[in-house]
């Protein structure tokens, strides 16, 4: 069975690609990603609206997405235009068999599975498939918000409302809820759950706020735009102030600013998840203060942090928990598995922002990552700046400030395609003192217990900074880095 729907009316969509499923021509959806490039003022026509003007905007191009539920395999066309000379499907670790047809080329996905089609070497401008497994809406709640085909805004759904900052928004929702947005439907709104308990967003249909990007007035046409975030803009789904037992499944997540953000929340799993982020600052997921949260079979492509976990929150003032009065200033118990990974920035980032307290100190513990694949890299492509690279990028970042102490931190069975130009380290462990710490920091605590096995970087090139570990802490016996551990770590089948 293969359940194609029409793209509603109203949802950015794209010519660039073509292609079929089972022989049905699909609708193919615009998302955003950066260039790759570094910072840059925006014009004013864009600061004037969007917050991009306090640490510089970021150029964005177009990135495309199909996606369709399947409970068998499908046969995906795609047809060639003339200027079309080579096509690559990533991850690489999947070795599809791409078979010439007489306009294109075709290959076979399988339910659940996400990749990305490259053409001509642009890293950019790919098409990502999403063969979703169909999901039924789950009856067994006391109350239902379900979503009917077409799209969906602020002006024609009664589920959606403007907040006082004129953000669409899903809120005020009730213990015990299902939100249902099925395939063939489009909501153009932020989900926001403060204190709820037994939540479930679910579905195979888009949660989009693209349309609020720079650019989307004209469907993004052109090649570069700038699509910074609104000033208040929430990230698509805003979890905070004690919520527990929180699903996330299935939805794809088409962003103007963050993915998901969680604040003080504990019980979480997110699943078969597709994040679409663009912006400086924009985490795929963004935590505060969380426990016992898992996070498997997702597909991130982000324009920072794939994921981020601290203990207090970070500048970003309306997508703090500030009115929360007893955060744990903890976060643990926490597992990424399974997942696709494309980022401008890093794929984790653990610590950096804590409260500064000293007993006792904040801590991050008990995080393991496994089976991953990143696939692309793409911080500073364009640009020779070491002094950047050595201070700011790491794909695997640990960085304790502000107290924080961190511990008990695994990675296994990690590949990472060092994407062709990255400027950055590989490995980057660092507790900072007051005058090395960043954002509004203060100097850090202690790292210790964390492993790094069979970890694969491919098609780096021969000065790959491999790691920065150091610690700017010299008065406090107890502030130190203490039992890392690499095992397996190969840079092109090179240890």
């Amino acid at each position: 069975m293969i359940n194609i729907k029409k793209a509603p009316n109203g949802a950015v969509l794209s010519d660039k690609w073509e292609v079929f499923a089972n022989g049905e021509k699909l609708g193919v959806f615009v998302a955003l990603c950066p260039d790759g490039k570094p910072y840059s003022i925006p014009p004013k026509r864009v600061t004037d609206e969007f917050d991009g003007c306090n640490y510089g905007g970021t150029t964005t191009v177009k990135t495309y997405f199909v996606q369709f539920e399947a409970d068998e395999n499908v046969k995906i066309e795609i047809l060639c235009g003339d200027n079309i000379s080579a096509f690559k499907i990533k991850p690489e670790s999947y070795k599809k068999s791409l078979r010439k047809t007489e306009n294109g080329i075709e290959f076979d996905i399988s339910p659940d599975e996400y990749l990305t089609v490259e053409k001509n070497g642009d890293i950019f401008g790919t098409l990502q498939i999403f063969c979703n497994k169909p999901i039924e809406k789950d009856k067994n709640f006391e109350n239902i918000i379900a979503f009917d085909e077409g799209y969906h805004t602020a002006e024609n759904c009664g589920f959606i409302h403007l907040n006082e900052h004129g953000a669409p928004v899903i809120d005020n929702i009730s213990d015990n809820t299902l939100i249902y947005i099925p395939n063939g439907a489009v909501v153009c709104a932020s989900i926001v759950l403060t204190g709820a308990k037994n939540v479930k967003i679910c579905g195979n249909g888009i949660i989009s706020l693209v349309e609020r990007c720079d650019g989307a007035e004209n469907n993004f046409d052109g090649e570069f735009f700038y699509g910074g975030r609104r000033k208040c803009a929430l990230s698509n789904i805003f979890v905070k102030s004690g919520c527990e037992n929180i699903e996330i499944s299935g939805v794809t997540l088409n962003c103007e600013f963050r993915g998901i953000v969680l604040r003080n929340t504990k019980n979480v799993k997110i699943d078969r998840v597709k994040i679409f982020t663009s912006c400086v600052n924009s985490d795929a997921i963004n935590t505060v203060n969380i426990a016992d949260v898992s996070i498997k079979n997702s597909y991130i492509r982000c324009g920072d942090d794939c994921f981020a976990v601290f203990t207090s929150q970070d500048d970003i003032d309306f997508l703090a928990d500030a009115d929360y009065k007893n955060p744990s200033k903890r976060s643990e118990n926490i597992e990424i598995s399974d997942c696709i990974m494309s980022t401008n920035c890093r794929a984790f980032m653990i610590g950096g922002h804590g409260t500064g307290d000293e007993n006792p100190h904040n801590m991050i513990k008990n995080i393991t990552a496994h089976n991953i694949e990143i696939i692309e890299v793409a911080n500073n492509l364009f640009v020779d700046d070491k002094e950047h690279s050595r201070y700011w990028s790491g794909i695997f970042r640990i960085l304790s400030q502000s107290g924080q102490y961190i511990e008990n931190i695994s990675f296994e069975n990690i590949n990472v395609n060092w994407t062709k130009g990255y400027n950055g380290k590989a490995f980057h462990i660092e507790i900072r003192s007051d005058e090395t710490a960043s954002y509004t920091e203060k100097k850090g605590y202690r790292i210790e217990n964390v492993k790094f096995n069979n970890i694969a970087f491919l098609n780096c090139p021969e000065n790959v900074q491999k790691s920065l570990i150091s610690s700017a802490i010299d008065d406090d016996e107890n502030a130190e880095i203490v039992n890392i551990s690499f095992e397996n770590v190969t840079y092109d089948n090179i240890r």
